[in-house]
């Protein structure tokens, strides 16, 4: 599109806008990004609103109509009220980037009161920013990349008790611990993966036989890790089909709650884990898990996966990020200390810990109105 026909379209998108539009941006706030193309080409086929595909942790999708005033908790009010999920709050929305160069995905917050075409515009000049990092002078020009996924998932973990809500359980929980599990973020031997690998496989194929003589080729699938190496292939073959021959799960859904009680035990269960570098405090490891849970912030060594420290959230007073670290202050009084780690997920890591400290303080709010500092009863006329 030449640049006479953009600004055309340009003046035409703000003449459309009706004094409805701007009663929203006179009472909610207005834009920090210009229109975008997605926009323009809403407007250029004549329809106000386009809509925009979200992606759940099972991998089901559904269909959402935004336009120019939709907000990101407009989508998350809808989608909650469509999957009539319980504990709401407890929910995020997030992009998602597939970076076929890095062989990575890339997965950014979202703010709840954002725009929604403020967050996409933003975020795809981020994927944009960060390969021009990587870039030199032989690297071809990328071709235009699809619009980055808009992902629906639970971010913190405060009412996942398996068993309470079978939805959550199969939707959200148990497809978004299975990774954990497999990546070996948890403290596992080598007995309880055969256990909890054998669920797995209950969860992933119910009780159909056939997957079961293919199962030298699906250990990479059941097995963490973290315990690979600790047995041969043949052995975890020969272990984990005496197990599975044993169980016996109605259904898959069954076996995959089945999995999730095995995990619960765990103090890890629940947590979003960060890998980072540390060269700040010589008694802990290079290399770090930070687990981010209901329990607080917990430190993890990256290659025994043994639990060095965990800080509740009254422990951890102050924390800062940028593109490339996270500064963690944590103890309390005279004891405080700094740990500086290397990351480029600073931004998650700020923001969940914000999301659980602020869900734990309007909790005791709502119990004790006066952890606030308000007396019930006291008149401030």
């Amino acid at each position: 599109m030449n640049g006479s026909c953009r600004l055309s379209l340009r003046i035409h998108f703000f003449e459309t806008c009706n004094s409805k539009n701007f009663q929203i941006v006179y009472s909610e706030g207005c834009r920090y990004s210009p229109p975008h193309p997605l926009e323009y080409e809403a407007l250029h086929n004549k329809h106000p609103a386009i809509e925009y595909t979200v992606l759940f942790p099972d991998q089901s999708t559904q269909t959402i109509e935004v336009d120019a005033n939709t907000r990101m908790c407009d989508i998350h009010h809808n989608i909650v009220k469509r999957l009539q999920l319980k504990h709401s709050q407890e929910y995020g929305l997030f992009f998602g980037l597939k970076d076929k160069e890095f062989s990575a995905d890339t997965v950014i917050n979202v703010a709840y009161w954002d725009y929604f075409f403020d967050d996409l515009s933003h975020i795809q000049k981020y994927y944009t920013r960060q390969h021009r990092k990587h870039a030199t002078d032989d690297t071809p020009v990328p071709p235009p990349q699809p619009p980055p996924m808009l992902i629906f998932m639970k971010k913190i973990w405060m009412n996942a008790i398996p068993g309470q809500d079978k939805l959550a359980d199969i939707k959200f929980h148990f497809p978004q611990e299975m990774p954990n599990y497999l990546r070996g973020y948890h403290k596992c031997s080598a007995e309880e993966a055969v256990n909890l690998s054998s669920l797995l496989f209950k969860a992933k194929y119910g009780e159909d036989k056939q997957p079961l003589d293919n199962l030298g080729d699906l250990l990479t699938h059941l097995i963490p890790k973290s315990v690979f190496k600790e047995k041969t292939p043949d052995k975890w073959k020969e272990e984990l089909h005496a197990s599975i021959s044993k169980l016996k799960f109605p259904t898959k859904e069954d076996g995959k709650v089945a999995f999730l009680k095995s995990l619960h035990k765990w103090p890890t269960y629940g947590s979003v884990f960060f890998e980072v570098k540390q060269r700040s405090t010589k008694s802990m490891p290079k290399h770090l898990l930070v687990a981010v849970s209901h329990n607080g912030v917990g430190l993890i060594d990256a290659n025994t996966k043994e639990v060095i420290d965990m800080f509740s959230f009254d422990k951890v007073p102050n924390w800062a990020f940028d593109d490339y670290s996270f500064t963690l202050v944590i103890g309390e009084g005279s004891s405080l200390s700094k740990l500086y780690m290397e990351t480029t997920v600073g931004h998650n890591m700020d923001d969940l810990i914000m999301t659980y400290v602020g869900y734990i303080m309007n909790t005791q709010i709502k119990k004790k109105p006066s952890y606030a500092g308000i007396v019930v009863g006291e008149s401030f006329a």
